[in-house]
């Protein structure tokens, strides 16, 4: 199997994963732009785009 070209950049660079919401296809990395909502013990992530929980 080959490895895309933006996924080795990605490791270069010391990128964190990403996250993509469903709902609008808004992409972003963990740290990146996404609304944290604390919920008891864990963390909700946000779309910043259409307010979707992703995880």
């Amino acid at each position: 199997m080959t490895r895309s070209v933006s996924h080795d950049r990605d490791v270069r660079e010391g990128r964190k994963a990403t996250l993509y919401c469903w709902g609008c296809d808004h992409a972003s990395s963990v740290d990146g732009d996404w609304v944290r909502k604390p919920r008891g013990t864990e963390v909700a992530y946000v779309c910043p785009g259409c307010g979707t929980v992703i995880a």
